[in-house]
């Protein structure tokens, strides 16, 4: 009944657009009282941030209680990261597994990178960077 009720909602032509902007509303009203309500909390505390508005960049439209995250991606990655710590090996070749772990281990391993679907090129730091340098894929 829900779903019905909630599809029916989204086909009639204002519902969408007047929701989104309820929400924005809605989001800018609390990222505003967050906001002062950081700054009123942080001088309390005598940690006198430079808190400045202009400096903030809001997300209005999250305003998620938790994090919503991949378990399998975002913990593997550690404990593989911290298990090649332990072994400290000279070089780490790396073939198509997630690319920030490959990208994060490069700061204390040397790491060579293979992927089927290579990465764009990167447009920061410096060009000859032996350690983040991704390399063509071996498979043709």
């Amino acid at each position: 009944m829900t779903t019905t009720l909630r599809n029916v909602a989204k086909a009639l032509p204002l519902v969408p657009a007047v929701y989104r902007s309820c929400s924005s509303l809605l989001g800018r009203v609390w990222c505003t009282w967050q906001f002062f309500r950081f700054v009123r909390l942080s001088r309390a505390a005598r940690r006198n941030f430079a808190l400045r508005w202009k400096d903030c960049w809001f997300h209005w439209n999250d305003m998620k209680k938790s994090l919503p995250i991949e378990p399998h991606y975002t913990y593997h990655p550690a404990w593989a990261a911290r298990i090649i710590a332990t072994i400290k090996p000279r070089k780490h070749i790396d073939v198509s597994s997630i690319l920030h772990f490959a990208t994060i281990l490069s700061a204390f391993v040397s790491v060579e990178y293979y992927e089927y679907r290579p990465p764009p090129p990167r447009r920061f730091g410096p060009a000859d960077d032996p350690h983040c340098r991704p390399l063509p894929s071996p498979v043709p």
